[in-house]
């Protein structure tokens, strides 16, 4: 896959849906090799390409792809919000709920959540195998260090190398808040142990591609492209490049074991597999281009779920720090998180805005999320903004009910009628979902933040998140094709959506968006 889109730049926008359907492929084809065998030992890699290996290999991946897609129509389908319907010979989804599938926050979910200027550890790996001139000197250095012996690559894992290595590779953004708690550590022992283990795989990376071009290798080295070690020098190896003690790294590497303390494994939350002989395989093109922090995070949520639910709160105190961050100068009438009598209720608010010039008072109602993982954690995530929405909607009719109260004793504002109160739900960790009440908007925290340092008034900011012309618009940044899944009884044919757009063409459109509202500045007379 990175070879092709090193040569055929068309192939680069592709390449990481393509990566996220071969996983999901990867793991329904481990559990069903895992249900199927017979026995529960491990086996050693083979060394040589086998044809029938590879076909069957080949077969079981292509069916996982078509598994894991017809697992979202029935996830839709159970949730009621699709329909299936026989249409001549094929079986065609009809969608019944045009709020809760709209396509353009789908597509939110994929081009949304790497920020603008952030460097993956693909992208540079697909830098590098895409270069013509000279690669940087550590790469040609590990690649010296090569050697072929029965078509499989070997070298010696080297220390030195490995922090030149490192210099080359970008620190990727932090999910996981200060203050949370592994087994292992906290912030800085995970940060650490994950940058350990993304440099072990682009060193093993580095030396399989770069190797094979050394010695003209034809398939490129697929035999080697698996690392293959002991699990003892797993963590010797995470050790040299932390410098965290071994009890830490060996519990950090026995949660990343595949099947360890859970029901239904999963290789994009344990990717470290078992073999015979007390040796692991680790596929690290599968580790480099996953979002490591929050499978850390979902893995925790699953094995230790009474202490994943204590800390959470550590995420939303975050996501409201960061948000008045960008915004407490433009907006500095606010409070956030505080309990006020509406009438004769008492109601918690997240945040609440005020801008005296355009007479409007803006309350926001904040919920982080848990990335999610598969359909049936994104449809749980529909549900929350859905339940989200319908609070909000409840505090925001206290709120205007009672406003005039409210600007008088918390912020000392004497108001009359002509003020207004405007709302959104603003979430972190996942796209979102269309808000049933057209009143009031869901919005991502970076699209909320482009809105609000954008606005000239919070009158201007509450027409813009209403009107949801900032939602990525069709065959600009999405385009739509077909899918077809074909069983031995029937077909059934889908909708399918490509992202066409970069994270920072998307902004870019954001930030545009606002113009079309700079006349929303005085409240009406």
């Amino acid at each position: 896959m990175f070879r092709n889109a090193a040569q055929d730049d068309s192939q680069i926008q592709k390449l990481e849906g393509l990566v996220d359907r071969l996983k999901y492929s990867l793991k329904h084809a481990l559990l069903r090799a895992k249900a199927e065998i017979k026995t529960d030992s491990n086996h050693e890699v083979p060394r040589k390409t086998s044809d029938i290996l590879c076909s069957r290999a080949i077969a079981i991946i292509q069916e996982g792809v078509k598994y894991s897609a017809a697992m979202q129509i029935i996830s839709s389908v159970y949730g009621g919000k699709v329909v299936l319907k026989q249409v001549n010979n094929a079986i065609q989804l009809e969608v019944t709920d045009d709020v809760y599938h709209d396509s353009s926050y789908s597509v939110l979910e994929g081009i949304g959540h790497i920020e603008p200027g952030v460097i993956t550890y693909s992208v540079i790996l697909h830098a590098w195998m895409k270069a013509t001139g000279d690669l940087p000197f550590v790469v040609r250095q590990i690649t010296e260090t090569v050697t072929l012996k029965n078509r499989v690559l070997r070298y010696d894992y080297l220390p030195h190398l490995a922090h030149q290595l490192a210099l080359d590779l970008c620190q990727q953004p932090f999910l996981i808040p200060d203050g949370w708690v592994f087994e292992w550590g906290g912030r800085e022992e995970t940060t650490l142990l994950l940058n350990a283990l993304a440099i072990r795989c682009m060193y093993h990376l580095t030396a399989v591609e770069f190797g094979a071009r050394r010695y003209k290798l034809r398939g490129g080295g697929d035999e080697s492209l698996v690392l293959v070690l002991s699990r003892e020098q797993l963590i010797s190896d995470l050790i040299e490049m932390s410098s965290i003690d071994e009890y830490a790294v060996a519990s950090f590497v026995d949660r990343l074991t595949f099947g360890n303390q859970v029901v239904v494994p999963d290789p994009a939350l344990q990717p470290f597999i078992k073999l015979a002989g007390g040796k692991f395989a680790l596929p690290c093109i599968h580790i480099i281009t996953s979002h490591l922090e929050r499978n850390l995070l979902t893995l925790q949520a699953r094995q230790e779920p009474t202490q994943f639910d204590a800390q959470s709160g550590l995420f939303e105190e975050k996501m409201v720090q960061d948000l008045l961050a960008k915004i407490n100068t433009k907006w500095p009438l606010y409070r956030a998180n505080f309990h006020v009598a509406l009438g004769g209720v008492t109601e918690e608010l997240d945040l609440v805005l005020v801008d005296p010039q355009s007479k409007t008072l803006f309350i926001g109602e904040l919920r982080w999320m848990l990335p999610p993982g598969d359909p049936r954690e994104v449809a749980n995530r529909k549900k929350v903004c859905g339940e989200k929405v319908v609070q909000l909607r409840r505090k925001y009719n206290a709120v205007k009910k009672n406003r005039t109260d409210l600007l008088q004793n918390v912020f000392a504002i004497q108001s009359d009628d002509s003020w207004e109160v405007c709302g959104a739900v603003i979430i972190e960790g996942f796209a979102g979902a269309r808000s049933a009440d057209d009143g009031i908007p869901v919005l991502v925290k970076y699209i909320a933040e482009v809105g609000l340092e954008g606005s000239d008034s919070l009158r201007q900011f509450a027409a813009w998140s209403k009107s949801l012309e900032w939602l990525p618009q069709e065959d600009v940044h999405f385009d739509r094709g077909h899918g077809q899944i074909q069983t031995s009884a029937e077909t059934i044919e889908y909708s399918t959506m490509g992202i066409i757009a970069t994270p920072d063409e998307y902004r870019q459109f954001l930030a545009g968006t606002l113009k079309g509202f700079a006349a929303q500045l005085e409240p009406p007379e």
